[in-house]
């Protein structure tokens, strides 16, 4: 047999199993001027990715051929799996970045996390974290709210945790429902803000910081909490809480309950009480 051309004619699949082996491409000489050509071994390509699945890939994969994996959600595929002579070169599935959620039930599996309140959402999926939450909140997801804090700044709402109340109010709820209550006496108004008028008392020791204020003999209260006045004192007495008997002068006597200055020619001495008292 001297043309194998001939021989395989009607066989071209055969013939392409064969090569030969002094390695040109000529298709004359004897059968010892060939050699059979092994098919090249197919890929196992069953087995799912981490975090992913099978997809179109089956465990008898061929030489030159390609399947496609799939991904969980939250993860990307790499590509597609490829076989080479028996060797498998495999996809893979990367996990993606983080992205916030208001839905509490959003644990970050699928690289959705729950994330509120101003937190940042970071990681990737699987390990999702919420961090550098708004003032007054805490927690694995900016979810907890924090108790409000007293302050004297009348700009604090409380919407962080940090709440106007003053005059002795106690502040309490949690950041952006902060109350404060209990004022001093005298005090009222939602941060315990407003100071009351002030009314008189017979106490000597009441000085208005709490809206009562020692105001006797006939004297006209006035102001509000913290800052009471008395005026007006009835005839005879003075001072911050009209409690002082007016003393007249050398040469001034008592008439009507007013130091009156003595008509020409008379004179009378230093102390006369004016109040009568």
């Amino acid at each position: 047999v001297t043309s194998m051309g001939y021989m395989f004619a009607s066989a071209s699949a055969w013939l392409a199993s064969f090569a030969r082996v002094d390695g040109t491409s000529s298709a004359d000489g004897p059968p010892s001027a060939w050699h059979h050509i092994l098919a090249p071994s197919p890929c196992d390509a069953s087995a799912p990715p981490s975090n992913g699945g099978a997809g179109d890939c089956s465990s008898s994969l061929g030489s030159g051929s390609t399947c496609q994996p799939t991904c969980n959600a939250g993860y990307t595929v790499s590509g597609t799996s490829s076989c080479s002579a028996g060797t498998l070169t495999a996809a893979t599935c990367s996990a993606n970045s983080c992205t916030a959620s208001s839905i509490s039930s959003k644990d970050g599996s699928d690289g959705i996390f729950y994330c509120i309140n101003g937190g940042t959402v970071g990681g990737t999926t699987g390990s999702c974290v919420c961090t550098l939450c708004d003032a007054g909140y805490g927690g694995a997801s900016c979810q907890t709210v924090g108790a409000c804090g007293a302050s004297t700044d009348p700009s604090a709402t409380g919407s962080d945790g940090n709440f106007y109340c003053i005059n002795g109010g106690s502040v309490g709820g949690t950041a952006g429902s902060c109350t404060c209550t209990s004022c001093n006496a005298g005090y009222s108004g939602t941060n315990c803000q407003t100071a009351s008028a002030c009314t008189a008392s017979s106490v000597s020791s009441k000085d208005g910081s709490d809206g009562n204020f020692y105001c006797v003999n006939g004297g006209t209260i006035g102001g509000t909490s913290g800052s009471c006045t008395c005026t007006s004192c009835g005839a005879g007495y003075e001072g911050a809480s009209c409690q002082t008997s007016s003393t007249c002068s050398a040469n001034e006597y008592v008439s009507s309950n007013v130091c009156t200055t003595c008509p020409a020619g008379t004179t009378n001495a230093y102390g006369d009480n004016a109040s009568g008292d």
